[in-house]
């Protein structure tokens, strides 16, 4: 039987290759344990990642919730949501950090604590990965939404980075003023890239939402499903891959109501009737650069 794909990209930093590759290799292991075929000794690394999710034969993958709520909703299968030791995170439930420049005014005059301190930044310019990102863009929309709905376009400019590591930069070089970037992410990169994060201030966070959740193919069948889930809950409890474990940041995994992720959905639905002009006027994009 030929293999099938599996990928673990969307957290993924060339510092932290050498972790996923033994937790890859623990993780395949438990999965050929649990009767499991298939199994590739490697993870794939798709130019396409809507190809990939879609894929009919796709064995096991991490999705945003946004486009898993939306997009993906009728094409893949829930499996189990991991949870991640990393503030704004509880249980398998995630938050984005709003972040600015420590230096900047505005980034003093919130609480650090709540969504309504992105009123501080009406006419900025915001840096984002890509819309179709819950975590650093569309729980952006959801916050104006929440504090200044009906707004004429909230920002002067967005930029579209291509990925939050980007954004993080264009904050800090004075590209851009705000960004959110997923607690998760935030918490990698400032464990192995420190000098990114350096210069920037936490000036609220977004709602909670359920986490990242693996998946798998639509086609794959109840039996099969329930193997991939007892298969990554027995690699989240092997002590031979704890030090894998601490270095992506995995504690545990869930297995979440599929109605707390249509609610996301349901979230992006009420911006858009809230915010009927967008969020800006202009847009750049340097995310082909």
């Amino acid at each position: 039987m030929m293999d099938s794909p599996a990928s673990l990209f969307m957290y993924a930093m060339p510092e932290m290759e050498v972790a996923l590759t033994r937790w890859w290799a623990g993780l395949a292991r438990h999965l050929e344990m649990a009767g499991l075929t298939g199994v590739p000794d490697k993870l794939s690394w798709p130019e396409d990642p809507w190809a990939h999710w879609r894929d009919p034969n796709l064995l096991l993958a991490q999705t945003c919730g946004y486009p898993f709520a939306t997009l993906l909703r009728d094409r893949v299968a829930y499996v189990v949501t991991p949870r991640y030791a990393a503030e704004g995170c509880e249980g398998p439930l995630y938050r984005s950090r709003l972040l600015a420049r420590a230096g900047d005014r505005r980034a003093t005059q919130g609480d650090g604590q709540q969504s309504r301190a992105i009123l501080n930044f009406r006419g900025a310019r915001l840096a984002f990965n890509e819309e179709r990102s819950l975590s650093g863009y569309q729980c952006v929309r959801w916050a104006v939404a929440d504090h200044a709905p009906g707004a004429a376009p909230f920002f002067a400019e967005e930029v579209e980075t291509g990925a939050h590591r980007r954004s993080l930069a264009a904050v800090r070089d004075g590209g851009a003023d705000l960004c959110a970037v997923d607690a998760v992410t935030f918490a990698l990169i400032a464990r192995h890239a420190p000098a990114e994060v350096s210069g920037l201030a936490t000036v609220g966070w977004t709602r909670a939402v359920p986490g990242l959740p693996l998946v798998t193919s639509g086609n794959m069948e109840g039996g099969r499903i329930a193997g991939l889930r007892a298969a990554v809950e027995a690699a989240l409890a092997d002590p031979d891959l704890a030090a894998a474990r601490e270095a992506l940041l995995l504690s545990g995994a869930s297995v979440v109501d599929q109605d707390d992720y249509r609610r996301i959905a349901s979230y992006s639905g009420t911006a858009d009737e809230r915010l009927p002009n967008g969020l800006s006027d202009s847009r750049q994009s340097l995310a082909n650069l």
